[in-house]
């Protein structure tokens, strides 16, 4: 009787190869599905070539996978993989490198997830050693091109095309590196069919029009490393991995199709284990990040509930919104990036939009006084320069008085003053003159607090600014 061996593989430098995609969004896009593909396929065609049951797939998907094998064909694993990887360091000009390792499937889980650390780690610091799994010996100092074969380049652009009308994907032993839209290949995985049979993907694409102000919304689970840490078999590990992946996956699929006009305004990058990306207009981005939110608080509560601890349980995300021409899409996904990481170091379980990281339950807020400010324009004809004016009380800067004054507000009455004299509208009747001044109470109240003693400026006002400004650029 054969000894099973758990085999771990992840890829590597996926995101500075989506960063290089250059300013043709189809290119990212393609890009984006080849890799979500990749550690979908790969696994799946190793245990198709090797004739074994699918029943084998551990988890797939997020730029990893894990499968069970039987210990005799570790090597034909490894010459498949190696293959793979060849062919993915060439396709990417070495931006993306697949490593893998294995071990026995015996012990606990800890001590078998603690072994394919230990092996991870090793392939990950030293890829190149002689033998190691990723990179093969004689290749180890070998350098690749620049830039990406344009071949490629095209590929991946028809790859995002081909997918917008395919029903399944297909994996060829000539070509283990590409994965083809359609079932031409050796092997053919349905889109329509529920895994393990078939594949499921957020692979929602729109045309936006040509004038639409873009944004790029990253969210991220936060600690989902730790909660994979904490546990203690392997079927739980994958029921968890799964549950993460499938919610992602189908989600973005049924929110961005049942919610009003994000169809056609939204365009997913890509879903992973853990976490998504999708690119679009702005204010739509905004919608589906709250909804993404609170679908996410459901699977919690109803899934989660008896898993002691806050670890992935929490979903951190971030939008970053294009200057006016902007046609990079690629620098944009890479500045959401870096907006992510800023957000979950300051507060998990925030969403960082127009400079600010704040509270789920302050988006409420924010968008409550970007609503009473677009009033005070819409309604009452100020002048929407009033914005601007306002934002000079957030003061930004790179120097320390600065940033203090920009958190510290000692003088209240200040903002009060300034309002008053900045918000001058046409002449009014009685009855809306009272509106006129309730609704002004309501945004100072909003600003810096109802109470007399209020000492600083709240986030939510300055995310409202800058939203206001939006609505009403959007609304010309």
């Amino acid at each position: 009787m054969s000894v099973q061996i758990f085999l771990h593989a992840k890829l590597l430098g996926i995101e500075p190869f989506l960063f290089g995609s250059g300013a043709r969004a189809e290119v990212l896009l393609g890009r984006s599905r080849w890799v979500t593909l990749l550690t979908e396929v790969l696994p799946r065609a190793l245990l198709r070539q090797l004739s074994l049951s699918p029943l084998l797939l551990g988890t797939v998907g997020g730029g990893e996978f894990l499968v069970v094998l039987p210990s005799e064909m570790r090597d034909a694993a490894d010459e498949f993989l190696q293959k793979s990887a060849d062919e993915i360091g060439t396709m990417s000009a070495g931006d993306l490198k697949l490593i893998w390792t294995a071990t026995e499937n015996l012990g606990d889980w800890s001590l078998v997830r603690r072994r394919l650390t230990d092996g991870m780690t090793a392939r990950r610091g030293a890829p190149g050693l002689p033998g190691a799994p990723g990179l093969p010996s004689e290749q180890a100092f070998a350098a690749f091109d620049a830039e990406p074969l344009e071949a490629a380049q095209d590929e991946f652009a028809a790859l995002e095309a081909g997918l917008r009308e395919a029903t399944a994907v297909s994996w060829s032993a000539a070509q283990p590196g590409h994965i083809k839209a359609g079932s031409e290949g050796d092997f053919a995985w349905s889109l329509q069919t529920p895994p393990p049979e078939g594949l499921m993907l957020a692979i929602h694409a729109a045309d936006l029009p040509a004038r639409t102000r873009l944004g790029v919304l990253r969210g991220d689970v936060d600690n989902f490393g730790a909660r994979l840490r904490r546990i203690d078999t392997v079927d739980e590990h994958i029921r968890i991995s799964h549950l993460y992946k499938d919610f992602f996956a189908g989600e973005l699929q049924v929110l961005i199709a049942s919610l009003p006009d994000l169809s056609s305004r939204v365009t997913v990058l890509h879903s992973g284990g853990d976490d998504f990306a999708v690119y679009g207009a702005w204010d739509s981005l905004i919608i589906l990040a709250r909804e993404i939110q609170r679908v996410f608080g459901l699977l919690v509560q109803h899934h989660l509930h008896d898993l002691v601890g806050p670890e992935g349980k929490s979903i951190t995300m971030a939008l970053v919104v294009a200057e006016p021409g902007q046609p990079n899409l690629a620098a944009l996904y890479e500045e959401s990036s870096r907006k992510l990481e800023l957000a979950k170091t300051g507060l998990n379980d925030s969403f960082y939009l127009f400079g600010r990281s704040i509270e789920w339950k302050q988006l409420v807020d924010a968008e409550e006084l970007q609503k009473q400010l677009t009033r005070l324009v819409d309604e009452f004809d100020c002048s929407p320069q009033f914005l601007n004016e306002l934002r000079g009380f957030y003061r930004e800067g790179t120097n320390a008085a600065t940033r203090r004054r920009a958190v510290r507000f000692d003088r209240p009455w200040r903002f009060h003053r300034r309002l008053q004299q900045v918000l001058e509208p046409p002449q009014l009747g009685r009855r809306r003159e009272r509106d006129f001044e309730r609704l002004c109470q309501e945004v100072i109240a909003e600003f810096i607090g109802k109470q007399a003693g209020q000492t600083r400026l709240r986030p939510t006002g300055r995310v409202a600014l800058e939203w206001a400004q939006l609505s009403l650029q959007a609304a010309k």
